[in-house]
């Protein structure tokens, strides 16, 4: 339940009768209303207001649900005095720059108005039609983009005709009929009218409905309200931050993955394998063979590595090395050669995106520049590109510095699926391990160990896959498939299974199950106070 549904069912258990009980001592909404056509009556005749045209009787078809017995419907124009603002000329200076506040629809802040920036004169008030209304009268917006929009006057003010001031009677509290327009909202603004201006008269809410309880339990009512809406505050800045961490779910996942399989916590080590030294003995009189080749060039020797720049530890079988000693670095063309509409594909960093080639916008070239550029190059299936520039530069504005590198395959029919697409399946395998071991989840407490098996599960069933050569797009597609279907079922049930691994996986795994609990801690809390009457 977002924050927003939860204030709108406390203000409909209120404007119900649920939010707090009926009291026999506390009257009838019927004896409130009598006493309010009364002292309207009187207002009449002391001239404070004027006649107006009765409202039409309630029929049973316009009411909305059902209320409590000592509850009445009635109008929204017999609780209160009712009028719109208006506009005095502006080619009249005399109008303003006075000291009386002259509210427009902006001001309105659904609370209370203690501050209004434009004023009218004294003489604005007495040759025009605006009205003064008192502190306490309840304002709405009736016009574009506001409708719908409330305030309470904090300070005497006049208002423009875009906004409906209401003068509430005695035995009417101004806050509980605030709240009541505010459950309204959704009401009003469909009864709005107009194309690029909507707008809904003064008469359509003075003929709206609203359920009359006596005045003591109205006042209750809004106490209760009061009480429930800084939970809601606090439910609200709980539930955005686990929307964010929701938000972030796939991209966290896949970094702890990584950071895992780099850290070699990812599968076992086997002592029948070898060792990382071995095999960098291995790279390094390969790399001799080649330089005495010559296909590659001799490089200047780099110094040995320090202690303080080991970011991390690693299992004893493996060995921290330059990426230089077990690799040839080489760059692309400097030159812009020309394009042609057909030729050879030329891939820049504009290219590499979200770990693949996408060939949408690429541009061609002919045989011979390719082959030029191919000699200084030289490109070969299954080797890793990576941007140094351009793209990897908004990278780092973007989301920090971070690195995409590719496996790729490409062919002339371009039907090719690269190792890192691949790895970024991960995601949706993880899942699919952790619900079938879901019992065992919940029922007892996950340690790293028991993660690590999870994850060399995955690490196996990937493996197999990759194995296969002939993997085409319509493979991938499937994967796509089952991926989708397994992540729309967990963004509608949020299974226990998903939150419990990301408590082992993300950096701020503390804070997150801090705020899943406030989240549960104060929807419980509010619904209690709701519904512990």
């Amino acid at each position: 339940m977002t924050p927003e549904q939860l204030k709108a069912s406390i203000l409909q258990y209120a404007i119900q009768g649920k939010l707090v009980e009926q009291r026999v001592e506390e009257g009838t909404g019927e004896e409130l209303y009598q006493q309010i056509q009364a002292e309207k009556q009187r207002l009449i005749q002391e001239k404070k207001i004027k006649k107006e045209k009765p409202l039409a009787e309630i029929s049973e078809d316009e009411v909305p649900f059902d209320i409590p017995e000592s509850w009445k419907w009635v109008k929204v124009g017999n609780v209160g005095s009712w009028s719109s603002g208006a506009t005095p000329s502006r080619t009249n200076p005399a109008y303003y720059g006075g000291i009386i506040p002259w509210l427009k629809t902006g001001d309105l802040n659904d609370g209370f108005i203690k501050k209004i920036p434009e004023f009218i004169t004294d003489l604005a008030l007495e040759k025009t039609s605006v009205r003064l209304n008192p502190v306490g009268s309840v304002l709405m917006a009736m016009y574009g983009a506001t409708i719908g929009k409330l305030g309470i006057l904090d300070i005497s003010a006049t208002t423009n005709q875009a906004c409906c001031a209401c003068i509430p009677y005695e035995g009417i509290h101004n806050k509980y009929l605030f709240y009541y327009l505010m459950s309204m909202r959704r009401s009003y603004i469909g009864m709005a009218e107009g194309g690029a201006q909507p707008n809904i008269s003064k008469e359509k809410i003075v003929n709206s409905l609203i359920p009359l309880p006596p005045l003591a339990e109205q006042k209750r009512i809004v106490a209760k309200i009061e009480e429930l809406l800084p939970l809601v505050e606090r439910y609200a800045a709980a539930y955005e931050k686990l929307e964010q961490f929701n938000a972030k779910f796939p991209e966290d996942i896949k970094k702890s993955i990584l950071q895992y399989a780099i850290q070699g916590k990812l599968v076992e080590q086997r002592a029948e394998e070898g060792t990382a030294e071995e095999l960098y003995q291995q790279i390094q009189a390969e790399k001799q063979h080649l330089i005495a080749e010559k296909k590659i060039k001799k490089e200047k020797t780099l110094p040995e590595i320090a202690e303080d720049e080991v970011p991390f530890d690693i299992p004893e079988s493996w060995k921290w090395c330059r990426l230089s000693d077990i690799i040839d670095v080489r760059d692309g063309t400097h030159d812009s050669p020309k394009y042609v509409p057909e030729g050879i594909p030329l891939i820049t960093s504009k290219n590499l995106s979200n770990g693949i080639i996408d060939y949408g916008n690429v541009k061609y070239i002919t045989q011979e520049d390719a082959d030029k550029i191919n000699a200084r190059s030289m490109v070969e299936d299954d080797d890793i590109l990576f941007a140094m520039i351009g793209s990897i530069e908004k990278e780092m504005k973007d989301k920090g510095y971070r690195c995409e590198m590719e496996y790729y395959a490409a062919h002339k029919d371009k039907n090719w699926i690269s190792v890192k697409d691949l790895l970024d399946k991960f995601k949706s395998t993880l899942l699919k391990v952790v619900e079938t071991a879901q019992d065992e989840i919940v029922n007892s407490n996950v340690t790293d160990k028991y993660l690590a098996e999870i994850l060399c599960d995955i690490s196996n069933y990937l493996h197999d896959i990759s194995s296969t050569k002939e993997l085409n797009f319509s493979a991938l597609n499937r994967f796509e498939k089952s991926e989708r279907l397994i992540f729309e079922k967990y963004d509608k049930s949020k299974h226990i299974s998903g939150k419990q691994l990301l408590k082992l996986v993300v950096k701020d795994k503390v804070m997150i199950v801090l705020y899943i609990l406030l989240c549960l801690i104060i929807a419980a809390t509010v619904f209690s106070f709701a519904l512990g009457i």
